[in-house]
């Protein structure tokens, strides 16, 4: 039993200073961004870039271990390699407005290709305005007024001769056409015919009435007519335009030829633009070209109907765009429509389509938080939807449960081709894997990175490089040996193994923090092994209250531990107390009852609810030992029990029961 004794100096992980010289002469310094992941490295090599339906990744591990840099840093040399993805437009659908549909420019063309259209729109302008201010056209137009005018004549000459000779005047008007009765060239007054006597009155009355179903079928006549007015002059503006924008827009096409979506948008714009000439000619043209070339460049100059909404943009990008959302909405992911108020009324467009993550991470990475994306009401659904079919919706979220909302946008869905990167701890992952079905299909790739790696020659030495380009990088005070020789002390106990030491560099790093602030403070050149035990002793300080109060529980008498001597069914044990950060050491008094019985050991902390099920699993496998050990050819009659005693929380843990064995 004197082997088992576990002796003070074997409680920590210690490392000669010549050990660690040792360690970095013998290994050339080399700066990994990613140390101890070997396992995870691959994975990522392997996923990363793998365009292959379903080879979405989730990386697991928890907070700390250098997942993100380690992501960061592959997507980085990946991305900036890659093409450029294409910059993505929502234009006018001129047949159905509600649906705005989706054009697709190589990469920096999408705000070019919105001031060609203004450009395109204001130069058609003013040379429609120039055309249709020219002597020729005003000709046309004389023409064409003049030949209606005639005709009109024509039409009206036989009934204004017969009420020549009926003594009764035409009168006009753009809303009708009336019969007056007249005297001395004159509408005779309601007076002057009150004064006729009866038969003049009757004779006129009946004239009257002939006139009326005579001038109905001229009104007819001359209604045709102005239609046919209407669509000459109409056809002759289409003429102008047409011959006015010619070379505008096949200057446009030509530019655009191999973007056959941006051609046949092309093509309903000039169709539109002929069914809407009157509204286009609306905006004035009295200005200077210097004038022009600013309003361009504003939003507004041009009708609603014709502006182009450049939703992504990626003439800013070096290569494949690399999107973190670290707040993963509905919105955030998948864009949104945004209202106005106008007189109480919410109004929208398509230009008020506005873009999501998806839509600026498509063509390159996306980055999630797995807790996010469950929290939040739609996204996890709507994520994997968008992945199976491969395209970005954007709707109103109440729309996907059936509630009503108002009128609103359906924009055409666009591809999506990403690679979608989640990140979250281990449970998450394998929570999804056995209970979403889905999930198996469109993560086919985990990286797992470990909380812990062998203290090897080759780790320790990456370690202390870690540390020393950290210490640079943060402008922390230079660490000396003996400072990294207790940093690495330090991440022995926080893997909890002398023959492994943690990955959990954020906790590592923030000691260094905490200690180069006491550095600064006391104008120390260097931070040792003291200024970092004394670091972990403030930190241990700072959040051991209860631990104190049981050491004085203890000193006091209220907590009943015995050092010295024997006692027959009692044992000392330690439980582990985590609280907050701070896990330490509690004594506890361990005692067996023992009375005549039936075979049986009680586990009173089981009885009282208090036990975990590690630890009732451990009583039991006890009672199977004490059987096979004692009641081999007897009957075992006696009775046993269990307690922690002063325990007033749950015991958990295997090693609990094997005290109790003790």
């Amino acid at each position: 039993m004197s082997d088992l004794k576990l002796k003070p100096g074997a409680l920590n992980k210690t490392y000669p200073l010549s050990q660690l010289k040792r360690i970095k002469a013998a290994i050339k310094a080399e700066h990994k961004p990613i140390i101890g992941q070997k396992r995870a490295v691959r994975a990522l090599e392997f996923g990363l870039g793998n365009r292959a339906q379903g080879f979405n990744i989730f990386v697991a591990g928890i907070p700390g271990t250098g997942k993100e840099t380690a992501i960061r840093h592959f997507l980085e040399e990946i991305a900036s390699a890659d093409s450029i993805p294409n910059d993505w437009c929502y234009v006018n659908n001129f047949d159905n407005s509600y649906s705005p549909e989706s054009l697709s420019l190589p990469s920096g063309e999408g705000l070019v290709f919105k001031k060609d259209i203004k450009r395109f729109l204001w130069e058609s302008r003013v040379a429609l305005n120039r055309e249709m201010s020219s002597k020729e056209y005003n000709e046309q137009k004389d023409a064409i007024v003049k030949e209606h005018y005639s005709k009109q004549v024509e039409i009206m000459k036989p009934v204004a001769e017969k009420a020549e000779k009926e003594q009764f005047l035409i009168h006009k008007t753009p809303y009708e056409i009336s019969a007056f009765p007249k005297v001395e060239n004159r509408p005779m007054s309601e007076k002057e015919f009150m004064q006729l006597k009866r038969t003049e009155q009757q004779k006129i009355l009946d004239t009257t009435e002939k006139f009326k179903e005579e001038l109905y079928g001229i009104a007819q006549e001359l209604e045709k007519l102005q239609d046919a007015f209407r669509e000459k002059e109409e056809a002759l503006k289409r003429r102008v335009f047409l011959s006015s924008t010619r070379l505008l827009l096949d200057k446009l096409k030509s530019k655009y030829a191999e973007e056959e979506d941006v051609l046949l948008f092309l093509e309903a714009l000039k169709n539109d633009l002929l069914e809407h000439l009157e509204e286009f000619l609306k905006f004035s043209t009295n200005i200077s070209t210097h004038q022009q070339t600013v309003l361009l460049e504003k939003e507004g100059m041009m009708p609603l109907r014709y502006e182009i909404n450049v939703l992504v943009d990626n003439s800013k990008l070096e290569g494949a765009p690399i999107i973190y959302e670290q707040n993963p909405t509905y919105n955030n992911l998948f864009g949104k429509i945004e209202k106005e108020n106008q007189a109480g009324t919410l109004i929208t467009n398509y230009t008020l389509i506005r873009p999501g993550a998806l839509h600026k991470a498509n063509g390159g990475f996306l980055l999630l938080p797995i807790e996010g994306l469950l929290r939040n009401y739609f996204s996890w659904d709507s994520l994997k939807r968008a992945i199976k079919n491969e395209e970005i919706n954007i709707e109103e979220p109440g729309e996907q449960l059936g509630f009503l909302t108002s009128k609103s946008l359906k924009p055409e869905p666009i591809p999506l081709n990403a690679q979608i990167i989640i990140i979250g701890r281990p449970i998450y992952y394998h929570l999804l894997f056995h209970y979403d079905e889905d999930f198996k299909d469109l993560f086919k790739v985990i990286a797992d990175f470990d909380t812990t790696m062998e203290a090897s020659d080759e780790n320790i030495r990456d370690f202390m490089t870690f540390i020393d380009k950290r210490v640079k990088e943060d402008n922390i005070v230079s660490l000396s040996l003996r400072g990294k020789a207790r940093m690495l002390r330090y991440s022995h106990r926080l893997a909890n193994d002398q023959e492994r030491i943690s990955t959990r560099f954020r906790s590592m790093l923030d000691i260094l923090e905490e200690a180069n602030h006491y550095a600064k403070r006391d104008n120390r050149k260097e931070i040792d092994d003291e200024l970092i035990q004394k670091t972990l002793d403030e930190k241990r300080l700072r959040s051991n209250m209860w631990q104190e109060k049981v050491q004085e529980m203890i000193h006091r008498g209220e907590l009943f531990i015995d050092l010295d001597g024997e006692d027959i069914g009692q044992v000392n044990g330690i439980s582990v107390s985590t609280i907050g950060d701070n896990m330490f050491g509690r004594p506890n008094r361990i005692t067996a009852s023992v009375s005549l019985g039936r075979s049986e050991i009680i586990d009173i902390e089981r009885e009282v609810n208090l036990g975990g099920p590690i630890h009732s699993k451990g009583v039991m496998i006890l009672k199977g030992y004490l059987a096979d050990k004692f009641g081999q050819d007897k009957l075992l009659n006696v009775s046993a029990q269990l307690v922690f005693e002063q325990s007033y929380s749950g015991i958990e843990g295997d090693s609990a029961s094997s005290a109790e064995l003790y």
